[in-house]
Parts: structure tokens; C-alpha cells; sequence
């Protein structure tokens, strides 16, 4: 409560007594307010940065960049509009980095922006696992890349998928394919991440039908779209007796 009777410099003085550690910006009679603040960005993908002038007319404002590496600091200029904004656009960043505003006698706290990995699939394959009634049978596994699946009625399918890139979520989505038309989804199950690159799934195999495998970054970017698959569940008929004749 203190703090905030103190004037502005005194105020200042009394936050860095308090945290001599903390990048705390000197008074000034410039304001401004920073956006979007912390980010997370998807590699190559542009990043819009604006600042709000709020009190005063700087003559300058200046983006300070440092990569996480703590390579060396990069400097740009915003650009002013016409109202009280400046904005500056990065393009095309490869690396994460932190990121302040300076200007005006000030500076803004400093923010970090974190990139993203759209996630990719290196390789997709199945296991078929039988029945219970034919458990002695071992189960399929099918070569890299093959994803069609053909078994008996109440197989389970297990599909096993390694990824690259930044996942947080993967599923297994079954689709309805019409002819020289959209792929449309009517359900997913979700899929388990086994170790940092490998996920897998399972389904009952019931019918006949297509999917694929769909994996998402925290921003919600997806894989390039799987070439949807085929399942085809062949019925379990019990043995048909015929007596051609007594005897």
C-alpha cells in the first residue's frame, strides 16, 4: 500500500531497494503498455507486436530482441501510427527469444516468446491383435507405413505412431469418405504418449469403415493430413453342417 502513495521516482527507488535483482523501468512521464506480452508462436509464422502510448509522445520506441541462446540483442525501431500505437511485425524468427519495448526515458518489463514445432509423422504402422478365442495366434504387425487393416470380427487394431515436432494431444479419427468429396470425421478416440516421440491407440475392430491419426502442438497446429486408411472386419459365421443324405 505504501508503494503506491510514493510518488513515481520515489516509488522507483523504494521497488529496487526492495528487489535490487528485478528489472524494475525508471519513472517517466511516458506510459505505454505492451501486446500481446508472453507468446508462444509457431516457427516462421509472423509476430505482431504493438504498443499503446498511454501517457506522453515518445520520439522513439525501440524493440529490444535476445535469443534464448543468449546470442547477441537485436534491435528494431516500431513504427508509429496514426492514433497512439506503434507496432513492429517479425518475420520469419526461427528461435525462441525474450523481447522488451524501450523508449520514452523507460522500458517495459521484459516477455518471453516460445516456438512451436507444427508435429509431423515419421512413421505410422498396426498391430492386429486377435480375438480371445484365437489367442494363440500371435499378433500381426504390420510393416512400416502399411495402415490398412484387415481381421477377424472383434480384433483389436493398434496403431502405433512416431511423431516429431511439438505434441501435446494425438487421436485416432474415423471417417466417412464420400465419393469425390469431402472427408468427413464421425469420431476419435484418443491416443497415449508411450515415450517422448511415440504414441499409440486402439480400436474394435467391428466393421468396415476408413481413419487416420491426427496430432496437435499446444497452439492447435496439426500434422499434414494422413491419406486415410481402410478397416475391414471379416464376420466370424459359425461352421454351416449340411446331410446331403442319411447314413
Amino acid at each position: 500500500l505504501l508503494l503506491l502513495l510514493l510518488p513515481g521516482r520515489m516509488g522507483v527507488t523504494v521497488k529496487r531497494i526492495l528487489a535490487p535483482l528485478a528489472d524494475i523501468p525508471p519513472a517517466s512521464s511516458v506510459a505505454y503498455v505492451v501486446a500481446p506480452g508472453d507468446a508462444k508462436l509457431l516457427r516462421g509464422d509472423e509476430f505482431l507486436i504493438t504498443v499503446r502510448v498511454e501517457r506522453g509522445q515518445p520520439e522513439r520506441l525501440r524493440l529490444e530482441l535476445q535469443p534464448d541462446t543468449r546470442g547477441a540483442t537485436v534491435v528494431y525501431d516500431l513504427v508509429a501510427g496514426a492514433t497512439n500505437e506503434w507496432r513492429f511485425t517479425l518475420a520469419g524468427y526461427e528461435r525462441s527469444f525474450h523481447y522488451r519495448v524501450v523508449g520514452g526515458g523507460t522500458w517495459s518489463r521484459t516477455y518471453r516468446v516460445g516456438l512451436l514445432d507444427r508435429p509431423s509423422l515419421v512413421d505410422v504402422h498396426t498391430v492386429l491383435h486377435y480375438p480371445d478365442y484365437l489367442q494363440p495366434l500371435a499378433p500381426v504387425v504390420s510393416a512400416p507405413q502399411v495402415v490398412d487393416v484387415t481381421g477377424p470380427e472383434g480384433s483389436t487394431v493398434e496403431v502405433i505412431a512416431r511423431v516429431q515436432g511439438d505434441v501435446v494431444r494425438g487421436e485416432i479419427q474415423r471417417l466417412e469418405l464420400a465419393t469425390n468429396g469431402p472427408v468427413h470425421l464421425v469420431g476419435s478416440l484418443a491416443m497415449d504418449r508411450v515415450t517422448n516421440d511415440l504414441w499409440h491407440g486402439q480400436f474394435l475392430l467391428t466393421s468396415n469403415g476408413s481413419y487416420r491419426v491426427e496430432f496437435l502442438n499446444e497452439l492447435g497446429n496439426a500434422n499434414k493430413p494422413m491419406s486415410p486408411a481402410r478397416f475391414v472386419a471379416l464376420p466370424d459365421r459359425p461352421p454351416q453342417v449340411a446331410i446331403e443324405r442319411p447314413g
